[in-house]
């Protein structure tokens, strides 16, 4: 919104000016099977250090702060997991997921 176009409110206060980071989404592809890597679990789930690898992506997502909203694509059967992982590690991460459902492949993923 260009200076001349604001109009202040009835307290005489100019609206804030849209930042750059409100329009900004994160996506993060978790819908992997893991097949190739051989873990006999999603490798989103495969622990590192004691915190799952989806974990240490979300701590490295909360770090972008601020942005419009997280959208996760994963299979509706992991969703609550990763809730809880985001629960216990990044709750301001929280009111901004937003789900997708993942694709075969990670090129479906990301067209979804």
């Amino acid at each position: 919104m260009e200076a001349a176009e604001r109009q202040p409110d009835k307290k005489g206060s100019l609206p804030k000016e849209a930042s750059p980071a409100d329009d900004r989404s994160v996506v993060l592809l978790a819908a992997g099977k893991g097949s190739r890597f051989k873990a006999g679990i999603p490798k989103q789930f495969v622990r590192l250090m004691r915190t799952e690898l989806i974990g240490w992506s979300l701590l490295r997502i909360a770090g972008l702060l601020p942005f419009k909203e997280l959208i996760i694509g994963c299979d509706e059967i992991y969703r609550e997991r990763i809730l809880k992982t985001c629960r216990r590690l990044t709750p301001e991460l929280l009111p901004l997921i937003r789900f997708s459902r993942g694709g075969a492949t990670r090129q479906e993923s990301v067209l979804k």
